[in-house]
């Protein structure tokens, strides 16, 4: 698959994940460590999501060091095995209910491009 293409469907999740908090409002009941750092997750995916896109169009990470396609991969990899953790989608669920299974949905969709990158 074209890196153009790549960079696309990276930003089409992107936006998707991007929205996921605002469909999924925040349970007012739920308190706790846990919840502060749920509220950072959405935009730690999105910022994930970003500087992988911004990575494979320029071969630079985000702080201008050479990156490699396979560094990228490795990286959103490592993403993916992170929000697939059964751990993960319990904080995510009792903060936003609801949320985990559309952000399972998008975890699968950065599976199939990945899968097409290499």
């Amino acid at each position: 698959m074209k890196i153009s293409k790549v960079v696309d469907n990276l930003q089409a999740i992107m936006g998707t994940v991007s929205v996921l908090a605002e469909k999924y409002p925040r349970n007012r009941f739920a308190g706790g460590a846990g919840v502060a750092q749920a509220e950072k997750q959405i935009p730690w995916i999105c910022r994930t999501l970003n500087e992988a896109s911004d990575a494979l169009n320029s071969g630079q990470d985000p702080f201008g060091n050479p990156i490699t396609v396979a560094q990228v991969v490795s990286g959103l990899e490592q993403l993916v095995a992170y929000v697939r953790n059964a751990s993960y989608g319990t904080l995510m669920e009792m903060v936003y209910p609801g949320i985990d299974k559309p952000l399972q949905k998008c975890m699968d969709k950065l599976e199939r491009i990945i899968a097409k990158i290499m």
